[in-house]
């Protein structure tokens, strides 16, 4: 919801719409991002969460391999993107 100060604001159908077209089947947006070999990300979700590391390759459309800096050196890891996002 939307807020002006106590009161709910009112949007425009476009964007309401653009929103609901953005969705899937549960209503969720689902934000997907463009990595690229060499590209600095973060990992969003699970044990690693907030590591940050260097993408060395795709595996897949939705998997990639990171190379993340652990307590013993550099280590290579094999993660969905969607547990990722680029790292600011």
């Amino acid at each position: 919801m939307v807020m002006t100060g106590d009161q709910p604001s009112n949007l425009p159908d476009d964007f309401v719409e653009a929103l609901r077209s953005s969705t899937n089947g549960d209503g969720i947006i689902d934000v997907h991002f463009d990595f690229n070999v060499g590209d600095t990300v973060r990992i969003t979700t699970g044990p690693l969460t907030n590591l940050i590391g260097t993408l060395q390759r795709m595996e897949s459309s939705q998997r990639v391999s990171v190379m993340v800096s652990m307590l013993s050196g550099k280590v290579p890891v094999t993660i969905e993107t969607s547990k990722l996002a680029p790292a600011a």
